[in-house]
């Protein structure tokens, strides 16, 4: 069973056997990431992370607009863009999806097309920008 990471005064509590094997995602939820953690802009994606670069770049500080998971359901691969569907389930006139679904190797135009241009707050639920990859 996956689990959810809980983060607590910026210490990672409970992960899951992939969480440890480096299957852990971080998405900028915030309106702005950083706060002494790795700077991103809301719906920025790393991926690929170890516990440990989550708990050193990510949540140094605690409070820092970056939310992490184990994804339920990962899709695609790669950039240049990807989406994420957070705690309530996707579509709403876009693509269907459960929470902590992230979708990778999205362009723009599908973005536009089947995520609801990705922007926090739109009617799909989606939360959409760059894959940056992942952090050493």
């Amino acid at each position: 069973m996956l689990m959810l990471a809980v983060c607590a005064l910026g210490l990672l509590v409970s992960l899951s056997a992939k969480a440890a094997e480096g299957a852990l995602y971080c998405v900028c939820t915030g309106s702005g990431c950083g706060n002494n953690a790795i700077g991103g802009d809301q719906g920025d994606i790393f991926g690929k992370l170890s516990p440990d670069v989550v708990e050193t770049k990510f949540y140094s500080t605690g409070k820092t607009g970056w939310t992490y998971m184990v994804p339920d359901r990962l899709r695609g691969g790669g950039g240049p863009r990807g989406c994420y569907c957070g705690d309530d389930p996707c579509g709403n006139g876009g693509i269907g999806a459960n929470p902590l679904t992230i979708h990778l190797g999205l362009s723009h135009q599908q973005i536009a097309d089947n995520y609801g241009g990705g922007e926090q707050g739109n009617r799909t639920g989606w939360l959409c920008g760059p894959y940056r990859g992942t952090a050493n």
